[in-house]
């Protein structure tokens, strides 16, 4: 199994000034990964920065997987959140992490797809509340059957992650994904537990996005 990670930063192109919303172009990279599941953060549904469209479907169409979107902020029809997409059936749910009034809602997905339990999220820019949002991916991580996966924006380096190497996780593919052209901080992360084989990892420069995808491949 073929497993990804990608903030695709509302699906825009970086570079080129003022951002610019393209899906195709998303889809194009997202395609490239050539992932069985693939975890992805920073999505809109009728934003008018991201064109009023509903990314999650869209993506999901032009990729031909399956989605399940996981909304961290909902107002009315507009929301902005996760998604998970696999090319297997996905099978699970939502779950609010902690945080506070003055920071962006986090949220987690959790279940099971491809044969393992996966959980994906994107934590808070604050660390300490991302080290303690952290131990509940990882407890909830713990608790499904395994093998168990937890892919996303974990917006933490590797010495931060000391609560998930003590529940017996390790990282496929210790790699750097920020920012996207010249990459100093790997915060985009696959962790794995239970009988399951790492083989190669990579994370190719991509023309979307300001993070690079980080990609896996596993054996279970």
């Amino acid at each position: 199994m073929r497993i990804a990670t990608f903030n695709v930063r509302h699906c825009t192109l970086s570079g080129r000034g003022n951002e610019t919303v393209d899906m195709e172009a998303t889809a194009s990279a997202a395609r490239a990964l050539d992932a069985d599941v693939l975890a992805v953060q920073e999505l809109d549904v009728g934003l008018e920065r991201s064109g009023e469209i509903h990314q999650p479907d869209t993506l999901a169409l032009l990729l031909g997987m399956n989605v399940a979107f996981v909304p961290a902020i909902e107002r009315g029809e507009l929301a902005y959140g996760i998604a998970l997409y696999s090319r297997a059936p996905l099978d699970g749910g939502r779950m609010f992490l902690p945080g506070n009034e003055d920071r962006e809602p986090r949220v987690l997905w959790a279940g099971r797809t491809a044969g393992v339990s996966v959980v994906t999220t994107h934590l808070s820019t604050d660390k300490s509340l991302a080290v303690r949002q952290l131990r509940i991916v990882i407890d909830t991580a713990s608790a499904l059957p395994a093998p168990q996966v937890v892919a996303g924006d974990l917006n933490l380096e590797s010495p931060d992650l000391g609560y998930a190497f003590d529940a017996g996780f390790r990282r496929a593919g210790a790699l750097e994904t920020w920012p996207r052209k010249h990459p100093r901080r790997g915060i985009d992360h696959i962790l794995v537990r239970g009988d399951v084989e790492v083989g190669s990892a990579e994370s190719p420069l991509l023309p979307v996005s300001d993070h690079r995808p980080l990609v896996a491949d596993l054996t279970t």
